[in-house]
């Protein structure tokens, strides 16, 4: 993955991470169409993108599922959070979905 990116602390620069994606789907028997999706994503910054080596320098996660017939869903907002654990002055706490 390669990306331009900035944020409060840093100026835009080109960034090449390294990284894994892990992800499940549930099939609907009934019609072996997709229920439901899961996945995580998470990087490390690569020797090329000095400054940035500490700990994931990438990290997404969701979760998609079909909705029924009568059923919304609130989406919420989106924005930019911190990674699990840390805190930048600025930028939004990461809150787990399953906490919400």
């Amino acid at each position: 993955m390669t990306g331009v990116g900035s944020s409060p602390a840093t100026p835009a620069v080109d960034r090449t991470f390294a990284g894994e994606l892990s992800s499940v789907a549930v099939i609907d028997p009934a019609t072996g169409l997709p229920s439901e999706r899961v996945w995580v994503m998470r990087g490390r910054a690569t020797a090329s993108s000095v400054g940035n080596m500490q700990g994931y320098s990438l990290f997404y996660s969701g979760k998609v599922r079909r909705l029924g017939a009568n059923e919304a869903v609130s989406l919420g907002t989106t924005e930019v959070v911190a990674q699990p654990g840390e805190t930048i002055e600025g930028v939004g706490v990461w809150t787990p979905i399953s906490a919400m």
